[in-house]
């Protein structure tokens, strides 16, 4: 199972299928691109934990990833966690990963934030640019 449909999933659903694997996506965005070569799709949030593992349940799954899709990562643990199935990180860790927040430490009053940024490439009201942040220099 492959959560997500982007354009990015195509080399992975051709490898699986190179390799005899029966392919599901899952999203909520039924015109996604990776459905046209998945197996099998699914009209179902990413986001939703609970409506994903029951889905894994239903069709009893072997594996499940969400490759260049981050915000399915989260699901893909938990519901690897509780299938028992392989995955990278453990649901907890993943987590962690997932909200920067998390893992790094906490601003607080009397911290001294300094934020500097870079403006790369400018294009009439749109661009691109670069940010560094640090609390007292680190």
């Amino acid at each position: 199972m492959l959560l997500g449909g982007l354009r990015y999933l195509l080399p992975v659903i051709k490898a699986a299928h190179k390799n005899g694997y029966y392919v599901i996506t899952v999203d909520y965005i039924p015109d996604n691109i990776a459905h046209k070569y998945s197996d099998e799709y699914y009209n179902i949030s990413i986001l939703d934990k609970e409506a994903v593992l029951s889905l894994t349940k239903e069709l009893d799954i072997d594996g499940i990833m969400s490759f260049a899709v981050d915000p399915g990562v989260v699901t893909a643990a938990y519901v690897a966690e509780k299938m028992g199935l392989p995955f990278q990180g453990s649901y907890e860790a993943v987590s962690i990963l997932q909200d920067k927040a998390k893992f790094r430490k906490q601003v607080v009053p009397g911290d001294r934030l300094k934020l500097e940024t870079e403006i790369i490439k400018c294009k009439g009201p749109m661009g691109v640019g670069k940010a560094v942040a640090t609390v007292d220099g680190k």
